[in-house]
């Protein structure tokens, strides 16, 4: 068997297993992606009349932006 033959079947397993991590690791990205929306639109679900108030009373969409979003990066 030449070397050009031995490579494909060599790298086989290690380009199998490449493309389970990827997939496996898209799909965390993705799970976190909605886990992330879920949680600041529920953020803004419960806000909702201080948001109105906010703007309002003068605030612009970026600070209100700005409120949600250090909100929802906030540790509790």
């Amino acid at each position: 068997m030449s070397l050009s033959d031995a490579m494909p079947d060599s790298m086989a397993a290690p380009r199998f297993m490449m493309t389970v991590l990827t997939v496996f690791t898209l799909v965390a990205v993705v799970l976190a992606a909605v886990g992330l929306y879920g949680v600041l639109a529920y953020s803004v679900a419960q806000r909702t009349r201080e948001i109105g108030i906010r703007l309002a009373l003068g605030a612009t969409n970026g600070d209100v932006a700005r409120a949600v979003l250090r909100q929802g990066l906030l540790i509790h």
